[in-house]
């Protein structure tokens, strides 16, 4: 905090901020020594190469259709880097698909990609050259900006801190169970297959499809380090929108403000899809914003495109595309713009479909259910109970009445622990409690204003209305950010209100800053320094930081192809544990094996399906366990402890006699 206070004062006592460079250019190499010292030159490269062609055959696909940059280049960037990974999405769709998910077929498949843009590359190449030759003039203007100068290093602390996060293992509960996991088990089958044991393998789509493609060439860290630009590319888009609506001072504190919201600046730590997911709807709305003002094919295909990617990462994605939609249909339509409008609002249409809709088709192929377990009460699948369930969705908010709506930017800013299982309050920042200044820029600004605060509203009201899980609220983040901030600087544009303005917006930043560190939980055992200096060993890390990382390192060692875990208390770590893990949490299958039956049935039946161990997490079973096959007598009789750590319990399922005679045919 003292650090941050004195950088604040530099601004105010210093003209000329040759420091300032300084420390920005150390920040620089700070970035690229930490991704040495942990060895994930490979995952950087991997993932570098992956935008690289995304950005190549996006930036080519959008001049083919006729768009053009705008004088805000880092809204074309944004929007070519979001969608070029849509692109690669289809491309690890297709190689699933078509059973081709090894490590050469990717890299093969790369290589050609590549290949197909060497004109491009050489382009980019030389203009790359001539930026950098103009980089003396860029610095010096800059000199004449000192607030803006240390607001870009306070985003260079913050992208510092979050690098340090997302180059250690994951540790995160459904990046483990199913984000990491489901790409792991592809990867492994060499395609996309049916993983009926645990049902959040279902809730893998797009991004989860551009992990095939990192974790292929570089590993669970090129995952995390996607997500970790993804919410660069987020920021970038925030500042566009900010940007165009204002001006480049508002589109600076506009993304300072998201980047630094602490439940932001974990996201990009870990292999969440969220992140990514706000991501695309910041640039969707920046494609749109640019086809509403100069229209085009380009454009509306763009648009399109990331609009399916939003629905296509998520459900609660949809939330953030009805009015793009309506307004896409009014001007369709009211205008009477013919054979044009109609060939754009297919195009959009068309675009959407084939980058949202594959995602829901396969599990619906493997299930009866697109959203398998989630409207089971419509879709009937005869994997699932037939109820409409929205999972825990009851577990957090503050209920969905009329009033609750109302409260809701107040509750979710100031008591964010109502809205997730241990977020800090403050944990979501304070971008929403200045979205009402946002609403007067209604009055004295463009078209683009209106739509934005529409949307904004529209998606907070369905979300509120759904599911008020504080993640979920992330994706609409960037409009709110940029409307906010945006809001702040119309009303002090000079004067005693523009330097009253300032000291607030450095407090806000400040105090979101500071909260950070509380979002990631237990600071002291999941703290990476110690794998930067090489003081300990990823295993010696996650084995302090992953409860039940010393119990699945011993069955790894122990199980064969072909073995099955039972686990209790333990889908936090399935990741890690090579043999299957099934749970009767995840697993229907196993809750009908549960059901009337007796020690010596159930003992069978493990046996018969070939489930071998058994993975007990004893510090979640307080009191009497719930399940016949957590009882003492069970496991006296079915099974034997091999292994014992830190509350976790390793069994051995064994067939005695009982069991044999069970499984034996009958004449």
């Amino acid at each position: 905090g003292a650090a941050f206070s004195a950088l604040i004062a530099v601004q105010f006592i210093f003209r000329r901020l040759p420091v300032m460079r300084a420390c920005q250019l150390g920040t620089t190499l700070i970035a690229v020594a930490c991704v040495l010292l942990r060895q994930q030159m490979r995952a950087a490269l991997v993932v570098a190469w992956m935008l690289l062609i995304g950005y190549l055959w996006a930036d080519w696909m959008l001049r083919k259709g006729s768009a053009r940059p705008s004088a805000t280049r880092a809204e074309w960037v944004a929007i070519s880097m979001a969608l070029g990974l849509v692109l690669l999405s289809l491309l690890a769709l297709g190689l699933g698909l078509a059973g081709l998910l090894r490590p050469q077929a990717i890299m093969i498949s790369l290589c050609l990609a590549t290949a197909g843009q060497l004109g491009s590359l050489r382009r980019l190449i030389i203009s790359a050259y001539e930026t950098s030759r103009n980089l003396r003039a860029h610095l010096t203007t800059e000199e004449q900006s000192p607030e803006l100068a240390v607001l870009k290093f306070f985003l260079a602390l913050i992208v510092l801190f979050n690098l340090t996060w997302a180059l250690s293992p994951e540790l995160s509960f459904d990046a483990l169970n199913y984000q990491l996991a489901v790409p792991r088990f592809y990867l492994e089958n060499g395609a996309i297959v049916d993983l009926p044991y645990f049902w959040h393998s279902y809730f893998a789509r797009l991004v989860n499809g551009l992990f095939l493609i990192a974790m292929g060439l570089g590993g669970q860290i090129a995952a995390k380090l996607l997500v970790f630009v993804s919410g660069l590319i987020a920021t970038t888009a925030v500042y566009a929108l900010a940007r165009t609506m204002r001006s480049r001072r508002a589109g600076l504190w506009a993304a300072a403000i998201f980047y630094s919201t602490p439940l932001v600046s974990w996201l990009s730590t870990v292999a969440y899809v969220d992140l990514t997911l706000a991501m695309f709807v910041a640039t969707a709305w920046l494609a749109f914003l640019r086809w509403r003002e100069r229209e085009g094919i380009g454009w509306i295909l763009a648009t399109g495109a990331l609009a399916g990617a939003v629905v296509g990462t998520k459900p609660n994605g949809v939330y953030a595309v009805p009015v793009m939609i309506a307004v896409l249909a009014w001007v369709t339509f009211r205008r009477r713009r013919g054979l044009d409008g109609i060939r754009e609002l297919a195009g959009f249409s068309l675009a959407a479909t084939i980058v949202a809709l594959p995602w829901y088709l396969i599990p619906w192929h493997f299930t009866g259910n697109p959203v398998f377990p989630l409207m089971n009460g419509v879709f009937r699948s005869p994997y699932w109970e037939p109820v409409s369930t929205m999972t825990n969705a009851a577990d957090f908010g503050i209920g969905n009445s009329i009033g609750s709506v109302f409260r809701l930017p107040f509750a979710l800013t100031f008591e964010s622990r109502l809205f997730d299982e241990v977020l800090p309050s403050g944990g979501v920042g304070l971008a929403l409690a200045l979205l009402p200044l946002g609403l007067f820029r209604i009055v004295v600004a463009r078209k683009r204003t209106y739509m934005l605060v529409t949307a904004s509203i529209t998606y907070l009201i369905l979300w509120g209305l759904s599911f008020q899980y504080a993640r979920y609220y992330i994706p609409i983040l960037p409009l709110v950010a940029a409307l906010a901030i945006t809001g702040v600087v119309e009303w002090a544009p000079a004067g005693w209100a523009r330097r009253l303005n300032q000291v607030m917006l450095w407090v806000i930043l400040v105090a979101q800053v500071l909260l950070i560190a509380t979002v990631f939980g237990d600071i002291v055992k999941r703290n990476p320094l110690g794998l930067m200096t090489r003081q300990m060993s990823e295993d010696e890390y996650l084995g302090r930081a992953v409860l039940p990382y010393r119990a699945i390192q011993f069955l790894n060692q122990v199980t064969k192809p072909g073995d099955l875990v039972i686990g209790e208390g333990v889908d936090s770590a399935r990741y890690y544990l090579r043999a299957p893990l099934v749970s009767v949490v995840e697993s229907t299958a196993v809750r009908g094996m549960l059901v009337d039956a007796n020690e010596e049935g159930l003992a069978a039946a493990f046996a018969e399906h070939g489930y071998r161990y058994l993975l007990v997490n004893r510090f979640g079973v307080i009191g009497s366990p719930r399940w016949l096959f957590l009882q003492a007598s069970f496991l006296e009789r079915f099974a034997t402890l091999e292994y014992q750590y830190n509350h976790h319990e390793v069994y051995r399922l064994h067939e005695t006699e009982v069991v044999r005679k069970a499984l034996a045919p009958t004449n």
